[in-house]
């Protein structure tokens, strides 16, 4: 019967001090910041066809906006008006109808209704009306509505922006 005993409180000891050695690796990457996600959350525009991101992220200012570069592959002319809608999603009160603004590669901005040929590039900003501290995370699903000229008929293209305050 002692023998029953000695055994069960050995194998007891032995998970104790597995678990104390676990405890005391969660506590030492702890002190070392590992859990912290502030700061390193990717930066990360997903936008589907008709008008695919071209770069993998998304710039997002302290100033409350936020930029995705995009390009037309919808195969004919459209026309942007340059408005569109936000859904938020995390680290910001961005206002459903933010104010886009719209520019070239090269930095020439232009207004709306502007003609965007098939296969070009263009970058467009919404002005989410409010402040992050550098650093933090935002998440929002952004959207903006296009025109296709040859039909008329308007769309609404909607993509996923994930990323911090610069």
């Amino acid at each position: 019967m002692k023998k029953k005993g000695q055994a069960a409180m050995e194998f007891l000891m032995t998970y104790g001090w597995a678990i104390l050695a676990v405890l005391v690796v969660l506590g030492a990457l702890y002190a070392l910041d590992v859990f912290n996600l502030k700061g390193k959350t990717p930066q990360t525009a997903t936008f589907p066809a008709p008008f695919p991101n071209v770069d993998q992220q998304a710039l997002v200012s302290t100033a409350g906006t936020v930029q995705v570069a995009l390009i037309n592959q919808k195969g004919s002319t459209v026309s942007i008006p340059l408005t569109g809608t936000a859904s938020p999603k995390s680290g910001t009160s961005c206002a459903a109808t933010p104010t886009i603004t719209g520019s070239y590669i090269n930095g020439t901005t232009f207004s709306a209704g502007t003609n965007i040929s098939n296969g070009q590039k263009f970058l467009l900003t919404w002005a989410c009306g409010t402040t992050g501290t550098a650093g933090d995370s935002f998440s929002s699903d952004l959207s903006f509505y296009y025109t296709n000229t040859e039909t008329g008929q308007t769309f609404l293209q909607t993509g996923t922006v994930h990323g911090r305050y610069q």
